[in-house]
């Protein structure tokens, strides 16, 4: 706090030194531990800098350079940063702490330095600042892709009342070709690139009909067309690699003549044709926050930067310190959802170390003690040391200003999480949150399954397919071989088919094809190191795009963090749907490949119509890495709850089981981490999950609400509750969709015999193939009445046949658990490695490890499984659940088909098989009508002495259409052929002439899914 208000008051003093009513312009330094400003004048064609320092600094060269000072750069004051100094306007000087002038003669304006850089070079260190007009400054961008790659940006000051209105422009751009005979325009002639196909398309922007000819000079600017920028700033200074800059006084960003959502082009002046072409866009204000709602701490951080150029204001409130808090940072990673209680959330081998791109060692006897040096001498995440700490602080409230804390670009610590540290001889963790985005993202996912497992998921601004794109990865290898770094990576072009989980490392994702083109640049080869290991206190961020360390067995995690500029997740260049591929380490084969998937927003509701209650609840989450706060909205009519009026005491609570017929038997308030129900503390964390008693109004938020995964608070119940907890009406928690966007698949598996009840499973299945987490509620019971504990349980590979009461060798033919993935490869660490927190280690069958054991005779329990899918290449529809012996015994008890809940089904008359394989049943008709065999599920009905009957269900996005295509094809018996032993029953009589008659018939099954 002290070395900030030195800084306030030396620019305060500099600016009542200039109040003599003339144009000025100002430079603040803030950097090296040097900070003080510089406030630059004109008159007479004299340029005058006085300049005053917190620091003396001898024997020192000023300079003026083309350039804009950036922050977020390694050599912030360099000449290839900054560019060359400008001619003429360099001088020596020592610069005492008072303040002192120097003078650069022959300088046309004190526009014509608007937008540069001032340098102060002493003997053994630099600083530099931008020269700007004081207050907010517009910033618009140009991202060019293709032949011409890079940016270019535009920068103005915001308020109209500037007497000269500068606009810098400023960029760098790489290409291929040869560029010096390349010449520039901004056109109004289309809102698309993609027309722009030569020169004669770029009509030139000129709302001010200005000159567009030999007339229009860079010494006439502000008589030209505001687009023709070959003659107001002559041809564009292109060398690949190297920044280049112009001033423009007639360059309007935003007003009614702005070149904003207008076409820069770059074509060549010979032949006209287009070398690259972007739309200018505004640059908004990035916004994040993270909000804090646990162990008694509440509040939150805000962080906002207007452009990369800007430092980043952020603003502290908290709450519930109580003297306990000292340091404060952003660390590496994000912090999980909690699955389990007593889970490390905020541990080094969970979140990492500080946020430290640019490698500072704090251990180092030249980093400095908290808030008495400037903002980069510090770690981008060590907040408490550049703001100062939270030591014996009972609550924080203040706002700063940090000129090294970027939201924008490759080093953004938007995703990241920030870690509240105990005021302990250990500096121990207190509590963690997420820096989320305060504006929308579009988020997809590539989950690899075989032999590396884990997920890479990417994140970028919605509609904005040229910004940023953070980038989360944590893998694992399943298959027991020694952990690797340095693992390269890409986006290929073509899909998967179905070569991912072969063990076949010579085939494996061959069908993917080449690296996808667009992303080239991407891909150099890069070296990185470990990040974070066990302590990881000050590993930098160096892990690139290229490359990820995928740890192996269950030592520490692999985990990587970063972003990038270049990869779109939305647009014509998306990578969304195109495969992400994982090579060995020497490169010479795909180690692993997963298809890049939309991660859609959670959004679960609760409508109800009974009791006299209408409306619905809705929960929101957004998609992105780790744990996510959740929002919800309440429209309920018919009841008042939690309202200020004293009279009125109902609640919301949420409940462990969905409504079965009524209201009772929903469990327990849901409480899947065993939160006590006594509490001192008012937090989020406090609470029981399934607690909303707390909620008041018609919108609140909790960061103790999941809407995904092992904990989920889908397909359990939301009810009002009166003030003697009494349950007024329900209704169960369900994705929310609409009939275009997908269907809502269910399936039963009917026990009958010793054991007898029903497992339902419902997942919700998108159009575009990806699919939601699968609610599952088991009801079993014995004959007898008695009741046994912890029964493994598993999706098993066959169907039943025949032996699900047999004496001996019971459920055998349901063969062993369903295991696309090969977990199994690895035996020895299976037990230690497969469980709720690495579900993508398990069996895809496992349901026991990943969800829990289940109690025959102990009633209803919902479980949550991340890997059941009800669809696809991978359902489990039609296969078999086992349930095995008792305090996870062996032995297999009970078993039975999983069959679709739906009207898609055709009943028909085989003739009588012992051993009817339903898979191979399966396997035909699905050959016959050129559907996969997944989507046709064999329902063995009943058995007549002659006769097996069978339901045949078709399931998938398309069951409608198989259906129909499957009954048009069974009414013509020339197909029987085809059908082999599975053609429907024939019978030959002496009036048929031999000719089939088909006794099976359609029939629509309805099924109604409210017994769960």
């Amino acid at each position: 706090m002290e070395y900030r208000s030195i800084f306030c008051f030396l620019a305060l003093c500099l600016l009542l030194s200039a109040g003599n009513g003339q144009e000025l312009l100002e430079a603040q330094f803030h950097m090296l531990g040097v900070t003080g400003s510089a406030n630059l004048t004109w008159s007479a064609n004299t340029l005058n800098v006085t300049i005053s320092l917190s620091t003396a600094m001898n024997e020192t060269k000023v300079e003026i350079h083309p350039i804009w000072m950036n922050y977020d750069v390694q050599d912030k004051c360099g000449d290839s940063q900054l560019g060359d100094p400008e001619p003429g306007l360099t001088t020596n000087v020592n610069i005492p702490v008072s303040p002192v002038s120097v003078q650069f003669s022959n300088v046309s304006s004190l526009a014509s330095v608007e937008g540069h850089s001032l340098v102060l070079k002493g003997p053994t260190f630099s600083v530099c600042a931008t020269i700007h007009q004081k207050g907010e400054h517009t910033t618009a961008k140009a991202h060019f892709v293709g032949i011409v790659s890079g940016m270019v940006y535009f920068r103005q000051f915001s308020a109209s009342s500037a007497v000269t209105l500068v606009t810098r422009i400023v960029g760098q751009l790489d290409t291929v070709v040869d560029l010096s005979k390349a010449e520039w325009v901004i056109s109004d002639g289309s809102t698309n690139c993609s027309s722009m196909t030569s020169r004669s398309n770029a009509t030139i922007y000129n709302p001010k009909s200005g000159v567009v000819d030999s007339g229009c000079t860079p010494k006439t600017q502000s008589s030209c067309a505001v687009g023709y920028l070959k003659g107001k700033l002559g041809p564009p200074s292109l060398a690949s690699g190297k920044n280049f800059s112009f001033s423009d006084t007639n360059l309007p960003l935003v007003d009614a003549s702005g070149i904003v959502e207008k076409l820069l082009i770059i074509y060549n002046s010979d032949s006209s044709a287009i070398l690259g072409c972007a739309n200018i866009k505004l640059l908004t204000a990035k916004r994040a926050f993270v909000k804090f709602s646990h162990q008694g701490v509440k509040g939150s951080l805000t962080f906002s930067q207007r452009s990369p150029f800007d430092p980043t204001q952020t603003a502290v409130n908290l709450t519930g310190l109580n003297g306990m808090a000292k340091g404060y940072h952003v660390h590496l990673w994000p912090t999980p959802f909690q699955v389990t209680a007593g889970q490390d959330l905020c541990g080094a081998i969970v979140v990492s170390g500080h946020f430290n791109p640019y490698g500072k060692i704090t251990s180092s006897a030249q980093y400095p003690a908290p808030d008495v040096s400037t903002d980069d001498m510090y770690e981008v995440g060590d907040l408490s040391a550049k703001y100062g700490t939270l030591e014996n602080a009972l609550e924080k409230s203040s706002v700063y200003t940090d000129w090294n804390l970027p939201l924008f670009g490759e080093n953004s610590i938007i995703g990241r999480s920030v870690v509240i540290h105990r005021n302990d001889t250990a500096a121990s963790r207190w509590v963690c949150s997420n820096i989320r985005p305060m504006y929308p993202v579009v988020t997809a996912r590539a989950v690899f399954r075989y032999p590396v497992i884990g997920q890479i998921v990417f994140m970028q601004e919605l509609n904005e397919p040229l910004a940023e794109t953070s980038v989360f990865a944590q893998l694992d290898y399943n298959d027991n071989r020694a952990g690797t770094v340095n693992n390269t990576w890409a986006i290929n072009t073509n899909p998967i088919y179905d070569q991912m989980l072969t063990t076949d490392e010579t085939v494996r994702c061959k069908s993917t094809g080449p690296k996808y083109m667009t992303l080239e640049n991407l891909l150099k080869p890069l070296n990185i190191r470990n990040t974070g290991g066990v302590n990881g206190k000050n590993a930098a961020s160096t892990n690139l795009f290229t490359t990820h360390t995928i740890r192996s067995r269950f030592t520490s995690n692999a985990v990587s963090f970063f972003t990038v500029v270049g990869l779109s997740l939305s647009g014509d260049k998306s990578v969304v749907g195109r495969p992400a591929v994982i090579f060995t380490p020497d490169e010479s084969k795909i180690s692993a490949c997963a298809p890049i998937e939309m991660q859609r927003q959670a959004i679960l509701v609760a409508e109800f119509a009974k009791t006299g209650v209408a409306g619905n609840v809705i929960f929101k989450q957004m998609p992105g890495f780790g744990a996510q706060e959740t929002s919800v909205t309440k429209a309920l009519t018919g009841i008042h709850i939690n309202t200020n009026s004293i009279s009125l005491n109902f609640s919301l609570q949420i409940y462990d089981l969905p409504p079965a017929n009524d209201c009772s038997n929903l469990g327990s308030v849901y409480n899947p981490t065993n939160v006590a129900d006594t509490t001192t503390v008012d937090t989020d964390d406090s609470y029981k999950a399934g607690d909303l008693s707390r909620a008041i109004g018609t919108e609140w938020s909790s960061v103790n609400l999941p809407l995904t995964g092992y904990t989920s608070i889908m397909g359990r119940s939301l009810a009002i509750v009166d003030e003697r907890k009494n349950i007024v009406t329900c209704a169960k928690i369900e994705t929310q969709r609409s009939d275009s966007d997908g269907q809502r698949v269910t399936a039963v598996s009917n026990f009958t015999g010793e054991v007898f009840g029903t497992i339902f499973m419902s997942q919700t299945v998108y159009n575009d193939g990806t699919m939601s987490d699968t609610s599952i509620v088991a009801d079993l019971k014995y004959s007898n009445g008695t009741k046994t504990l912890h029964h493994n349980w598993h999706t098993h590979t066959s169907p039943v046949n025949g032996d699900a009461n047999a004496l001996t060798g019971r459920c055998d033919s349901t063969g062993p658990h369903f295991d696309p993935y090969h977990a199994m490869i690895a035996k020895d660490n299976y037990p230690k490695e497969c469980n709720p927190l690495n579900p993508l280690r398990c069996e895809l069958g496992d349901q026991a490890m990943k969800a829990g054991t289940y109690d025959i005779g102990g009633g209803r329990k919902a479980f949550t499984d991340v890997d059941l899918p009800l669809n696809g290449q991978f359902s489990v529809l039609g296969r078999a659940v086992v349930i095995h012996n008792a305090e996870k015994g062996a032995p297999r008890l009970s078993c039975a088909d999983i069959i679709p809940v739906d009207d898609r089904c055709i009943t028909i008359e085989l003739k009588k098989n012992a051993t009817l394989d339903k898979r191979d049943v399966a396997k035909v008709y699905a050959t016959a009508i050129g559907s996969s065999t997944e989507d046709v599920i064999v329902e063995h009905m009943s058995d007549s002495d002659s006769k097996s009957k069978i339901c045949v269900h078709f399931s998938g996005l398309s069951g409608e259409g198989m259906m129909t295509k499957f009954a048009s094809f069974i009414t013509k018996s020339d197909n029987y052929k085809s059908l082999g032993a599975y053609a429907p029953f024939v019978i030959n009589t002496a009036n048929s002439n031999g000719k089939s008659v088909i006794l099976g018939t359609l029939i629509l099954l309805f099924h109604v899914f409210n017994k769960i």
